[in-house]
């Protein structure tokens, strides 16, 4: 009887026919089933790695079953749907390799599986047939060969640089070296032996061929001298797997990867339940990469195996401005959702009128999850619970909700996503874990930020740094005053941190968000003179102030949301009557508090608005609406802030009036204010809260003086 062999391979996507491409990310577990998506198309092959001992790697290919998820380690095939391929990206359901709560997870996607003898890459599948020898179909020669096996044997490889007949393990086991496994490539694919051939045995495999700039191999010998660059690969690589193949010590011989996601020095262990670690791959170089002391990279007089993959694109896609809206709700001691923000945010700060502290939370925040700025105190449960399609919902906690206080809130939208790589040119958020190690590069936005915070999981304060900071220096919201090591610089696509648990502590995952100067963000410092009514100048008329002492009082903000001289506290504090004692056109006034105003002391500040939906037109025109050609007048369009804004210009007769037209942006509207009681009085709209001056000549811009 004749033997039935079933091989299938996977076809290349037509845009990915002259080579494979990939793309890194990463995601926090939620723990449970999400989707990662726009990455353009359905990927070929996905890996999928946790930064903690959540579980060893895993990963699946379009020639698999649909509910198929295959483990790197001796670990039966998962037939629970948990890892799924999608049109445009790939969802993970609640197994722990793939999304545990809180853990951060980096994923490595390949697109253009093409098994031709014009391919760089081939995903498949076969069936074992029990002979002693096969040769499985890649359509190439390829130079790395990975196999798994459904059952729970471990993933292998087989690199063009190894002997003949010598297959190496993801995990700690020792090489093959029979034949029994991989035994070599062919010209069009690849041989295996008996033990990649049981009978009625399943098997997936991909197969990657060097070349184009997107995938080398090759070996080298450990030396143990750190920060050693291992160079001739040709590119710079977006991920690297290095096997320790010759250690007499098993845990040396653990695979471990590292990509442009992990964020130079950190590594993962590739099939092994174990925590990141560092000294390992240390970073991605122009022509390689670079390697600590580590044993499992450069253990003295051992062959290290590695396999670079490129291609990734770089940090690139975003445009526009973010989206900002704000408000306040009153506390019900319950739950209630705020809705009505106009997008789902990807950041929601909240802070009441009571003594509580401010609190945020951004969209890398899963699960029951908020931040304070200025407590050292770790993540809590029923503050802001969901960031929604529409605004967002808080819970019972007393911060975010005492019956009868009210909350001012501000959400922000649109942030940078470096998985997609969409998003504003303005705005970002992130997460990284952290590892203790020196001046390490968070390189994860396509501009250089003004300002970064950063916010431990784990029981830290918040730490702050903008622009206007100098040397080594980060700031905090509570009443601890400027330290180094935290944030120690602004970078080109990101910041840079230190050694501390505030910013970097091995193990802990951080959270962050950054904001780049624009037209509807802004930065500033001065020094206190202790003067009340004191004017800071800024831009425009903010929605959103911040002010912070580098010898620390507690920082302060002021929306716009609060009316009079309040001022908000960070700290678990009330409000404050002479800190921010109003917004003006032009910028706001302080009083003597020392968060704000110390003889002496340096600040800090940061302005946000929301940015302007449309502009209005001023003129002025004679009583029928008409266009007066005398007498000349030079009246500013402004943008549409519904707060006090002054516009001057020359009116002719008492007859003629000003008309304000806004027909940018959503319902067209004119308004024709002429004056009614006299030279001195200002017009009011009934309640009294808009009020528009006339004929003044005094200069006083939004304050009543004399008129003409």
């Amino acid at each position: 009887m004749a033997t039935i062999v079933a091989i299938s391979v996977m076809p290349a996507p037509v845009a990915h026919a002259a080579n494979f491409s990939m793309r890194t990310g990463y995601y926090t577990g939620t723990g449970a089933s999400q989707s990662i998506g726009g990455l353009g198309s359905q990927p070929d092959l996905v890996i999928i790695t946790p930064s903690t001992s959540a579980g060893v790697s895993v990963f699946k290919t379009s020639a698999m079953a649909t509910a198929d998820t295959a483990y790197l380690s001796a670990t039966v095939t998962d037939t629970g749907s948990n890892l799924v391929l999608d049109s445009d990206g790939f969802s993970v359901g609640t197994l722990a390799n793939v999304n545990n709560a809180n853990v951060l997870y980096r994923w490595f996607a390949f697109f253009g599986s093409d098994c031709s003898s014009t391919g760089y890459m081939c995903v498949g599948t076969y069936t074992g047939t029990g002979a002693a020898s096969r040769t499985i179909a890649t359509g190439f020669q390829p130079d790395m060969i990975s196999v798994k096996r459904s059952t729970g044997v471990a993933a292998h490889f087989r690199t063009a640089t190894m002997a003949a007949n010598r297959t190496e393990y993801f995990t700690t086991t020792a090489a093959n070296t029979t034949g029994a496994f991989i035994a070599n490539s062919t010209t069009s694919g690849f041989n295996v032996g008996t033990s990649d051939n049981t009978n009625a045995a399943s098997y997936y495999f991909f197969a990657f061929r060097a070349g184009g700039g997107t995938f080398e191999e090759a070996s080298y010998t450990g030396n143990a001298t750190d920060n050693r660059s291992i160079t001739g690969v040709g590119f710079q690589p977006s991920m690297v797997i290095v096997k320790n193949s010759t250690s007499t010590t098993a845990n040396n011989r653990r695979s471990v990867i590292s990509s442009d996601k992990h964020f130079a020095d950190d590594t993962s262990y590739f099939s092994d339940a174990v925590a990141d670690g560092t000294n390992l791959i240390q970073g991605m170089e122009s022509d390689g990469f670079q390697i600590g002391t580590g044993n499992q990279t450069n253990q003295n007089a051992t062959t290290e195996y590695y396999m670079a993959f490129g291609g990734a694109p770089s940090l690139s896609g975003s445009s526009g401005s973010f989206s900002m809206a704000q408000g306040s709700y009153s506390g019900n001691g319950s739950s209630q959702s705020i809705s009505g923000v106009g997008f789902k945010p990807d950041l929601v700060m909240v802070n009441g009128e009571g003594s509580s502290f401010a609190v945020f939370r951004t969209n890398y925040m899963v699960g029951d999850a908020t931040a304070y700025f200025a407590s050292g105190t770790a993540d809590f449960a029923g503050g802001v619970t969901s960031l929604d399609a529409d605004g967002f919902s808080v819970g019972n906690n007393a911060t975010v909700n005492t019956n009868a206080t009210t909350y001012h809130w501000q959400a922000f939208g649109g942030a940078y996503n470096s998985n997609t790589q969409t998003g504003s040119a303005d705005f970002a958020t992130g997460v990284y874990y952290g590892t203790g190690g020196d001046s390490r590069n968070i390189d994860d936005i396509p501009f250089q930020p003004d300002l970064v915070v950063i916010k431990r999981a784990g029981a830290s304060l918040a730490t702050i740094r903008t622009s206007q900071y100098t040397g080594d220096l980060a700031g905090y919201f509570s009443t601890t005053a400027d330290a180094a090591n935290i944030i120690q610089t602004l970078n080109p696509n990101g910041f840079q941190v230190g050694t501390s648990a505030v910013s970097n502590g091995n193990a802990s995952l951080y959270r962050w968000f950054a904001f780049k100067i624009g037209t509807n963000f802004e930065l500033g410092a001065y020094t206190g003179n202790a003067v009340n009514g004191r004017q800071i100048d800024a831009p425009f008329w903010s929605d959103l102030i911040w002010v912070n002492r580098s010898t620390g009082s507690g920082s302060v903000q002021k929306p716009s949301t609060i009316t009079g001289v309040n001022t908000q506290s960070f700290l678990n504090s009330a409000m404050i009557a002479n800190g921010i004692t109003s917004i003006n056109a032009s910028g706001f006034t302080l009083g003597t508090n020392a968060a704000v105003n110390t003889s002496g002391s340096s600040y800090r500040f940061a302005v946000w608005r929301v940015p302007p939906t449309g502009a209005l037109s001023v003129d002025v025109v004679d009583s029928g609406g008409g266009l007066i050609a005398s007498p000349q007048f030079d009246f500013t369009t402004l943008s549409t802030v519904f707060g006090c804004t002054a516009s001057t210009g020359s009116l002719g007769t008492s007859s003629q009036r000003i008309r304000i037209a806004n027909q940018s942006a959503g319902s067209s509207w004119t308004m024709s204010i002429a004056p009614t009681d006299g030279p001195t009085t200002l017009w009011r709209n009934v309640g009294d809260t808009a009020q528009y001056d006339f004929n003044d000549i005094s200069g006083s811009g939004c304050q009543d003086s004399t008129d003409a």
